[in-house]
């Protein structure tokens, strides 16, 4: 369980840091806004990917048994 949460952990932070490297706006100028920008779009991405994957595998569990 531990490995597949770092697993998606770093899926996630990959995805957000080339989302981040290819984001076209402007830069604000505090570097505070910037981490807590980061860090939003990581956990709202990790949120997303681990309730698919955990979700895709409870179904693919149950039509297995049906």
């Amino acid at each position: 369980m531990k490995n597949t949460l770092f697993k998606l952990f770093c899926a996630a932070f990959l995805l957000t840091t080339m989302a981040y490297l290819m984001d076209g706006d402007p830069k604000p100028p505090r570097m505070a806004v910037r981490f807590a920008e980061f860090a939003a779009v990581l956990a709202i991405l990790y949120l997303i990917i681990s309730v698919l994957w955990f979700s895709s595998g409870f179904l693919l569990r149950k039509l297995r048994r049906a």
